[in-house]
């Protein structure tokens, strides 16, 4: 197991992992797992013994050990990993005697300031920097003499501005001239989204991350009696969040999720929460249950 350190970021607080007890223990499991540096690590397989190259940010794990880890159910542990990597926070490799998980981005997680020893093993993903990843860690190796070391990770994206005209230092854009309209989203009643509105309805919408029908749930976003951004981002974005973590649970006890539409106009961010006894989970599957 690797020495060192791991920095938790406050922003996990309102991540989608953080809703989910379970869930959140299998991810901070993950993270705590994964390798620091690349390193060569040994499998039995079969008789023999076969040597597999981790690069940064994976480890290797099997199914019944991990469950017996955590102390959980073989089933539950594959269904919790299966939600990370729908997630885009993992991947996951197969093999017919072990699995190799990868932490999605694992390397903007590290705030390294002298990337050198990092470039060539780093583990990437096509996409690049996803939007939904949790980034809520730091992994830094304990050295010796524990020398300070400062993780950060940017609050908004750090990707370069795109380039105007031919050069790089082209002048600031000119404000547009009034009368010119701003951005929205056309609802299926043909009414216009915008403005902070908008903004807090696509926070919702990749929240729920339910994504069916979006325009009738915009007109449900725009009729929700007394709507206020804070009330979108203190209650209806933190319920949302909620629900989509409970999702699975619905969908295992064989009932069907809402609709992004049917959640609004029933206001189910007012729900209570259910906690650890299965009566309280019984009841909120029995009111989430109905599409």
């Amino acid at each position: 197991m690797d020495q060192g350190y791991v920095y938790l970021h406050r922003k996990l607080l309102s991540s989608r992992v953080f809703q989910s007890e379970g869930l959140l223990k299998v991810w901070v499991w993950c993270l705590l797992k994964a390798t620091h540096k690349g390193r060569w690590a040994q499998m039995k397989r079969g008789k023999g013994t076969s040597e597999i190259w981790l690069k940064p940010g994976q480890f290797i794990f099997g199914r019944k050990s991990a469950a017996k880890f955590l102390k959980m159910p073989p089933s539950t542990f594959r269904n919790r990993m299966e939600k990370l990597k729908s997630m885009q926070n993992l991947d996951i490799k197969k093999d017919s005697t072990y699995s190799v998980c990868s932490i999605i981005n694992w390397d903007s997680y590290q705030g390294y300031k002298n990337k050198k020893d990092t470039q060539k093993d780093t583990y990437r993903t096509p996409k690049g920097h996803l939007k939904d990843t949790d980034n809520n860690v730091n992994n830094v190796n304990n050295d010796k003499n524990n020398k300070k070391t400062t993780a950060l990770i940017p609050e908004k994206s750090t990707l370069p501005p795109k380039k105007t005209g031919d050069s790089a230092t082209a002048s600031p854009k000119k404000p547009e001239k009034a009368g010119s309209s701003e951005p929205f989203y056309l609802t299926k009643k043909k009414r216009k989204l915008k403005g902070w509105k908008l903004e807090t309805f696509e926070q919702f919408w990749n929240t729920f991350n339910w994504k069916k029908d979006k325009a009738n749930a915009a007109d449900s976003w725009l009729q929700i009696p007394g709507l206020t951004k804070e009330l979108a981002v203190e209650q209806i974005i933190p319920g949302a969040a909620r629900y989509c973590a409970a999702r699975d649970d619905i969908i295992l006890n064989k009932h069907t999720p809402k609709w992004a539409q049917g959640w609004l106009s029933s206001r189910r961010w007012e729900d209570e929460t259910f906690g650890d006894k299965k009566d309280g989970l019984d009841a909120f599957l029995r009111r989430h249950g109905k599409a």
